[in-house]
């Protein structure tokens, strides 16, 4: 259950341990994925969604279990998002290369796992 929030939180309001903060990030990613009419999006969310379920499947807190179907799910998206970058057009939505790249979740910097 989350925590209630604080006056002074400058978060949303709750704390969440490392691992759920991970998930419930790649779930709101992988949501935005299947909303995205972009291409370009798709493809550099579907990248992060890889990267957080590399990291989920080699977490420590979860179980076996769990990391095994986080090291499944990696594979099955890391391929969905070399196909997304193969599909994705030069240009999105108006915006040129350049700045899409920028605006990147990581700042435009190459991800550190791709």
């Amino acid at each position: 259950m989350p925590s209630l929030p604080h006056p002074h939180d400058d978060h949303d309001g709750y704390d969440m341990p490392c691992a759920e903060a991970m998930l419930a990030a790649t779930l709101a990613l992988m949501t935005g994925h299947a909303q995205s009419g972009c291409h370009r999006h798709r493809a550099l969310m579907a990248k992060k969604v890889t990267s957080h379920l590399f990291f989920l499947s080699r977490h420590p807190v979860m179980s076996d279990n769990f990391r095994a179907v986080m090291a499944r799910m990696h594979g099955l998206w890391r391929a969905l998002a070399e196909a997304d970058v193969d599909a994705a057009p030069s240009v999105c939505d108006g915006l040129a290369p350049d700045t899409v790249e920028r605006e990147a979740p990581w700042g435009g910097r190459s991800h550190p796992l791709h």
